[in-house]
């Protein structure tokens, strides 16, 4: 065999810090993130972490702008140190979506 077939399944959440939505992507095969299946208090592991690249005009290179780092558990967001918004370093209950 060449090939292995591995699904993919999203869940996104609103990120306050961010102001908009994050995602996980589980694999069928068990890569990647890993979910508790519960769709009210949510758990995923490891953790997540988004940034926000932007072109520095004088340089020419990427630069990260902004970085969201968390964990998701037991339906709260629990921000870690090392981001760049106001959520930083603060657990939070995860809001509701649409």
């Amino acid at each position: 065999m060449k090939l292995k077939k591995v699904e993919v399944v999203y869940y996104s959440f609103y990120c306050p810090g961010c102001k908009h939505e994050h995602q996980y992507s589980i694999n069928s095969d068990n890569s990647g993130w890993q979910f508790n299946g519960n769709l009210e208090k949510p758990s995923f592991t490891p953790s997540l972490l988004n940034t926000m690249p932007v072109k520095n005009a004088e340089t020419g290179k990427w630069e990260e702008k902004e970085r969201c780092h968390l964990f998701v558990t037991d339906g709260k967001i629990n921000y870690c140190g090392d981001c760049s918004h106001e959520y930083k370093g603060q657990t939070i209950e995860l809001p509701e979506i649409s």
